[in-house]
């Protein structure tokens, strides 16, 4: 489905208009060609009504409501653009889908005096000069130029007819025909579809360019054609040059039969729209153009709304009759619309581009046509038949009118016709003959290719028993390999078995070690929270009380005048200062506890997580063992399939590859759908540990302001009791009691330096388990370890020697940080001596000698058990 094209050329001015000084009112974008950018505008400025005589108007018929209006179509040429430009660009492209069978239409549609019959045939030419092309000439010469000149290029069979109709008042006529028998217009139903035919046109066969253009001069002095205000030389009818091409390509169809491209072309020049007081026309001759004309515009905004099941006026003009397969139909269709650019003609010039822009939207069918040679020799016979008829007729006519012959150049027409016909009957004849001729080979051929295939199927028989017995060989062989994989599935459960006990254990002994340093964290806590800090300080408080006592007792014997004083002084600051220390303990024994019940909770939760991991672990290790094993698989697998290669075919080996590959492809989703799960439980673990540690760190850091804080607090009561004590010094100095003994005030700060010196060891302590407890989120947030199955396998294997060596055996190992960290617990354990099997990183996963290595010992475990 295309759309029909539409390309608008727009002349200068002719002497008419450059007389009437009109000036130029359409804007193109380019003088000679636009392709690229091909937009119309009409100016409407200076637009006049006024009538510069009775008869013509030299402005418009109507108003215009807005100033410049745009038009877009195809291609656009100015007045530059000379014959052989329109020609490469419009015409050409055409001619060559004609050439290739299909059916196309060049329309020349426009206002009189605009170039339309200038574009289509030119000026006319002079036959003895054809060879030169001149470069006036129009599109039906140059067209009829190529087609001859391409044909003798190819090598093929062709026919080529040419006919010329004119449609003047509604009424057809034949200008290559001297008669004027009656034309009729009728619908044939075909292959392909309806189509439209002329019945009694007359067809002429024509060898070379020269003789179509001897028809082409003939029709155009037939021409219906007359002088007005518009233009000296106006066609008034519409005309149509009709190309019809019979070419063969070499195809046969089904029966044998040569298969003919039957192309036709239409090349259509339409009388001018125009306007009787404008051109002086005659008013009956004006009215029929105009009418065709309207009834081709109701057609073409017809066919552009695009509604489904809406009527196509067709049958309202001959003209659209004869375009109906043209205009929405089956061919490929292009419209030249000729305009004026002169401000007089703009009436017009808008009308012409309005059909042009509708027509863009009509969309064609084009399609190519066949027929057989057989098909084509009955309609030759089925033509010649009509016109033997006719002659008899005309025989008839003649001499029943006394004797009048026909024309003596008919009488030559018609014996050379005769004897053209006799000449193809005779190649038609010995067509046959050559034709049977080969169809007698191509038997012999057949039964001689027949005969060698009745061979080569026998061959392909025993072939096919070779293969039968190749496919039982293949299925007991792959029997066999499914009774070693089988085997190895077996051995695979024993070792995933054997991994999970292994696994069980490893669990257990990260429960244990887990355990025993938050056994140790809660040792470490409860001796640092013992408070031996208060016991000195309850001494040093009765002793201090006592001293005191002593010391008002003195003070009583020798000044009983500053008894009072005195009394009240020591009595209400040391209780003031008594109570704050109270105070203090009490706050910093209720943060203590604080702290304790927020670290168990915290150490709970990292317990809970602990297990998760370790449940999960359980798991893991048979997900990492699998995808050893599996890797183990494929290395036997491969070792086995080279001592079959020299046995087996290749086809064998296909089969054998493909259930490998299926096989492996399996383990392989298994072992990534584990890996995926174990990525998804170490980033739940390690989000919960990132949540656990800021907490911890939190709370330590508040315990370590508070403890700051409590410090501060019992540091500043410490220098307000030394300054009442000093003060009391003084007083005592000022009543000269030097000789009375002081109270042992040194204790208050040695207190106040263990205090110190506590808080210090616990912030120490705190860090330790800090770092323990990131000791233990690297020993765990990684998941490239890797338990080795040999030691384990050994440490199962011989229980008696661990029986005999119970002096070894030592407590589950701490952390190393833990166990440096924690000089109250006791003597540093030795890790060394430990049993829990190591955890290491798989550093040397990629080397190949030792992934073979680890395969034959696992292996031989496997074998063993």
């Amino acid at each position: 489905m295309s759309n029909i094209q539409v390309v608008v050329r727009c002349r200068s001015r002719n002497q008419r208009e450059v007389d009437a000084r009109s000036p130029i009112v359409v804007e193109i974008p380019n003088d000679r060609c636009s392709i690229d950018d091909p937009y119309i505008t009409v100016n409407y400025n200076h637009i006049t009504t006024t009538n510069t005589n009775t008869s013509s108007s030299t402005g418009s018929s109507s108003p215009l409501l807005s100033n410049q209006r745009t038009y877009k179509v195809d291609q656009v040429y100015g007045s530059q653009a000379d014959q052989s430009l329109v020609f490469k660009n419009v015409a050409l492209p055409l001619f060559n889908e004609f050439f290739n069978g299909f059916n196309v239409t060049i329309l020349a549609y426009g206002q009189t005096g605009t170039g339309k019959t200038f574009t289509m045939c030119g000026n006319e030419p002079d036959i003895d000069k054809l060879e030169e092309c001149d470069e006036n000439i129009g599109i039906i010469p140059r067209v009829l130029h190529e087609l001859f000149s391409k044909l003798k290029d190819s090598d093929c069979d062709y026919v080529v007819k040419c006919s010329y109709l004119e449609l003047y008042n509604e009424d057809l006529k034949d200008l290559l025909q001297e008669d004027a028998r009656p034309l009729k217009i009728y619908e044939q139903n075909g292959k392909s579809g309806k189509s439209i035919k002329i019945q009694n046109l007359c067809e002429r066969q024509i060898t070379d360019y020269k003789q179509g253009f001897k028809y082409l001069k003939m029709g155009l002095d037939k021409r219906k054609t007359a002088a007005t205000k518009l233009n000296d030389v106006s066609s008034r009818s519409h005309t149509i040059f009709t190309i019809n091409l019979y070419k063969n390509h070499g195809e046969q169809d089904l029966s044998g039969d040569s298969r003919y491209h039957i192309a036709k072309m239409n090349l259509v020049d339409l009388a001018g729209s125009e306007n009787v007081n404008r051109s002086g026309s005659i008013v009956k001759e004006t009215g029929s153009i105009n009418q065709s004309l309207l009834t081709l515009g109701r057609v073409i905004n017809t066919l552009s709304e695009q509604k489904p099941n809406q009527h196509i006026p067709y049958r309202e003009s001959k003209l659209t009759r004869l375009l109906q397969d043209s205009i929405g139909g089956n061919t490929k269709t292009t419209l030249i619309a000729t305009i004026s650019p002169a401000k007089v003609n703009i009436d017009e010039t808008c009308s012409t581009l309005d059909y042009a822009s509708k027509a863009k939207n009509i969309k064609n069918i084009p399609q190519i046509g066949h027929e057989s040679d057989s098909i084509m020799k009955k309609t030759l016979v089925k033509n010649l038949s009509v016109e033997i008829v006719r002659l008899n007729s005309d025989l008839v006519a003649t001499r029943s009118k006394n004797g009048i012959y026909l024309d003596p150049e008919n009488y030559q027409d018609l014996v050379q016709e005769n004897e053209s016909l006799k000449t193809s009957l005779k190649e038609s004849q010995l067509a046959n003959e050559s034709i049977r001729f080969k169809l007698q080979e191509v038997k012999e051929s057949s039964k001689v290719e027949i005969d060698k295939i009745k061979s080569r199927m026998n061959k392909l028989d025993g072939k096919n028993k070779q293969l039968s017995t190749d496919n039982h060989a293949l299925l007991s062989e792959t029997q066999k390999m499914s009774i070693e994989n089988e085997q190895l599935r077996q051995k695979l459960n024993r070792v995933s078995v054997q991994m999970t006990h292994s696994s069980d254990k490893l669990s257990k002994v990260l429960f244990e070690n887990l355990n025993s340093s938050i056994t140790t964290i809660k040792d470490t806590i409860t001796k640092d929270s013992q408070k031996h800090n208060i016991d000195d300080l309850i001494q040093a408080q009765l002793q201090l009380t006592s001293q005191l006592e002593k010391y008002n007792h003195d003070i009583d014997l020798k000044v009983k005048a500053s008894n009072d004083k005195v009394r009240s002084l020591v009595n209400d600051g040391l209780s003031n200062i008594l109570d704050n220390y109270r105070l203090l303990s009490d706050k910093i024994s209720t943060n203590q506890r604080e702290y304790i019940i927020s670290l168990q909770q915290q150490i709970s939760q990292l317990k809970q997580s602990n297990e998760q991991l370790a449940t999960y672990l359980s798991t893991d290790r048979l997900a990492l063992l699998s995808n050893n094993l599996s890797e183990q698989i494929t290395g036997i697998t491969e070792s086995v399939f080279t001592e079959f290669k020299n046995t087996i075919i290749k086809s064998i080996d296909d089969n054998k590859n493909k259930l490998c590959n299926s096989q492996l492809q399996a383990v392989r989703g298994n072992v990534d759908k584990e890996s995926q799960i174990l990525q998804q439980h170490m980033m739940s673990w390690r989000q919960e540990l990132s949540n656990i540690f800021p907490s911890i760190e939190k709370e330590v850091g508040a315990h370590d302001q508070n403890v700051q804080s409590s410090m501060k607090s019992a540091a500043n009561f410490g220098k307000q009791g030394q300054e009442r004590i000093n003060e009391l010094l003084h007083e005592s100095n000022t009543f000269s009691l030097s000789d009375i003994p002081q109270p042992d005030i040194t204790k208050l700060e040695t207190i106040s330096k263990n205090l110190s010196t506590d808080h210090d060891k616990l912030v120490e302590d705190l860090t330790h388990v800090k770092n323990n407890l990131g000791e233990i989120e690297l020993f765990d947030a990684k998941n490239a370890f890797k338990i080795s199955p040999i030691k384990i396998a050994q440490s199962t294997a011989s229980p008696d020697k661990k029986q005999s060596t119970p002096s070894r055996r030592s407590p589950p190992a701490q952390v190393s940080r833990i166990a440096r960290a924690s000089t109250i617990v006791g003597s540093v354990r030795n890790r060394d001596d430990t049993k829990i099997p190591k955890l290491n990183r798989s550093k040397s996963f990629d080397d190949k000698e030792n992934r073979n290595v680890k395969r034959r010992k696992i292996l031989q475990l496997i074998d063993n058990q």
